[in-house]
């Protein structure tokens, strides 16, 4: 496999010399993640191919290596400059940056509280249980009387 590595974006590829005089399926070979769309260069972009819908590499004009990066811009003024600048009187950076706070609120009025709900009704408690046993011991089902004398069947679920 020949070495690569991708060189500006996503889907551009610098490939040696050797590579890109192989066949299409060489190509693919060599370049993991191979799609189209994508352009390969090899050293000096004297010959560039890219990946067309079909599958197939076409050669294309060479646009020529990247530029170098640009210099870095002035440094910008800062908040503190500017006002200064609109109002020589705003005074030192530290009491400019305490006037951007404003004074603090009138606390409000206090909530009142809401009335007290009525007390809820005492729950019912098992009186007492009774249980049906089949010849085998076995508990099959069963009924529940409650404190206000109702009476709640129950039923016995075999456990798989």
């Amino acid at each position: 496999m020949a070495e690569y590595k991708k060189i500006y974006g996503y889907d551009e590829v610098l490939v040696s010399d050797e590579l890109i005089q192989k066949s299409d399926a060489e190509i693919d070979a060599a370049i993991p993640d191979v799609r189209a769309g994508m352009i390969i260069y090899n050293s000096g972009y004297r010959t560039v191919k890219q990946r067309g819908l079909d599958g197939k590499w076409s050669s294309v004009p060479a646009t020529g290596a990247p530029g170098a990066d640009g210099k870095d811009g002035a440094d910008g003024k800062s908040a503190y400059e500017i006002a200064k600048e609109k109002n020589p009187d705003v005074g030192s950076e530290e009491e400019w940056l305490a006037s951007l706070k404003g004074k603090d609120g009138t606390p409000g009025a206090a909530g009142k509280d809401g009335a007290t709900g009525a007390a809820g009704k005492d729950g019912n408690s098992i009186k007492s249980i009774t249980f049906i046993v089949d010849a085998e011991g076995k508990i099959t089902g069963g009924s529940a009387t409650l404190t206000d004398e109702s009476v709640v069947q129950i039923t016995v679920q075999e456990q798989g």
